[in-house]
């Protein structure tokens, strides 16, 4: 499916990212979407009340009346058992999306966020108020809104990276208690063109 973009109440984020609200769009709730337009991908992250809250490498005066291409997969349902929700580089953007969704339902239980940090995200870290059992104490990054949504999160690097676990995702899910189910957390595949 193929939609105009039409952006309003743009922000600037960190590294070049703009979120803003692309208006018109009358998409359900409960997937993951994904835009494609010629200069890039446009992360859909949640409705408000005027559209969509979306995330994009570009500025908006780049998106602004492109055609983009609209590609969504369903997300998973929530459950009151404790999900700890994986994601690397972007797929970060995925994560949000699907805290969004499922903290909207009465049925889900504790949520957090493991994911994989890159430096080119349209986040800041920041030290987390949230205490993980079976974590290193250093290991204490996570981002502004996650800890606004009181959902505890951490974050590891291959390269060092203050707050961050030095090492692979796999290794620092293998450090979680084992009460705790796994969901990964996944862009749509891209769409060819």
């Amino acid at each position: 499916m193929t939609h105009r973009l039409s952006i309003t109440q743009a922000e600037t984020l960190a590294h070049g990212w703009t979120q803003f609200v692309w208006t018109g769009l009358n998409l359900p709730s409960g997937h993951w979407w994904l835009a494609h337009t010629d200069t890039g991908p446009i992360f859909l992250l949640w409705p408000v009340t005027s559209g969509w809250l979306c995330c994009s490498p570009k500025t908006e005066r780049r998106l602004h009346g492109q055609q983009a291409q609209l590609s969504g997969r369903k997300m998973p349902s929530p459950t009151s058992v404790a999900t700890a929700i994986l994601a690397s580089g972007a797929d970060i953007l995925a994560a949000l999306a699907l805290i969004a969704y499922w903290r909207a339902q009465p049925e889900t239980g504790p949520m957090m966020v493991i994911g994989e940090w890159s430096q080119n995200l349209p986040f800041q870290l920041q030290p987390s108020r949230f205490l993980m059992p079976n974590l290193p104490s250093e290991v204490t990054a996570s981002i502004g809104l996650l800890e606004d949504w009181s959902i505890p999160a951490r974050f590891c690097a291959n390269t060092w990276v203050p707050g961050t676990y030095e090492g692979s995702l796999k290794a620092l899910v293998s450090r979680l208690s084992p009460q705790w189910r796994t969901v990964s957390a996944q862009w749509p595949p891209k769409v060819s063109r």
